[in-house]
């Protein structure tokens, strides 16, 4: 069955006009691996046969079964697909974009929780500080309850 999925995805390519050059770029997976897993034994990882669905815009059933359209009806929220590998870089780039900004909020986010971290490391060893200070004053203070009871 494997086999039968791999040459339904070169017919993806095929009817795309794009290689498996153009499509690893748009997928973010080296072209030598993904060109020995579409043309050789060795299996596709399901998360490369569900980028590939996504930057091909095919339909899973039709990659499974045969059966259907090869491409994804659009949905009256979705435009229509296009072949163009220049088009299909630059949708890849724009999410690429959009998960860069999520990716730079939570590192600020970490950034700004890692100062308020040392900030308090800072206070509480100047809290330390403090206490064994009180603590030295204390015992100062018993020694002179104590000298002053048997003075």
């Amino acid at each position: 069955m494997e086999n039968i999925v791999k040459q339904r995805i070169k017919e993806a390519i095929e009817f795309r006009k794009t290689s498996i050059n153009a499509i690893s770029k748009v997928i973010g997976v080296k072209q030598n691996t993904l060109s020995r897993q579409i043309n050789t034994d060795n299996p596709i990882p399901l998360s490369n046969v569900l980028l590939l669905i996504d930057a091909l815009e095919i339909d899973p059933s039709w990659l499974l079964t045969g059966k259907g359209e090869m491409t994804k009806q659009p949905t009256n929220q979705e435009t229509p697909v296009s072949t163009n590998n220049s088009d299909m870089e630059s949708a890849f780039l724009k999410k690429e974009a959009f998960y860069l900004r999520q990716m730079n909020e939570r590192l600020d986010d970490l950034i700004k929780a890692n100062e308020t971290i040392e900030n308090l490391k800072e206070e509480v060893e100047s809290l330390k500080k403090q206490l064994e200070l009180a603590e030295q004053d204390s015992n100062k203070m018993a020694v002179n309850v104590v000298k002053h009871k048997f003075a």
